[in-house]
């Protein structure tokens, strides 16, 4: 079974395509967009999975923040 991972980070998105023996079959990433609203980032994530949708079984997110100490 195939999952399409997505990590969403204050500086970067990343999507990969994961095996069930976790190997990577595609990876890719792009810088998180300036303007976080709603609209930009639904984009940002299109684009970022246009060439993966349709071959994942499942879906998995995590999101990140940066925190300064």
């Amino acid at each position: 079974m195939i999952t399409l991972a997505v990590d969403i980070g204050g500086t970067k998105i990343s999507a990969a395509l994961i095996s069930d023996d976790g190997s990577f079959l595609l990876k890719k990433q792009i810088s998180t967009p300036h303007e976080r609203c709603p609209d930009e980032m639904t984009g940002a994530l299109r684009l970022l999975v246009s060439e993966m949708k349709g071959t994942a079984e499942r879906f998995a997110v995590a999101r990140s923040e940066e925190r300064r100490v």
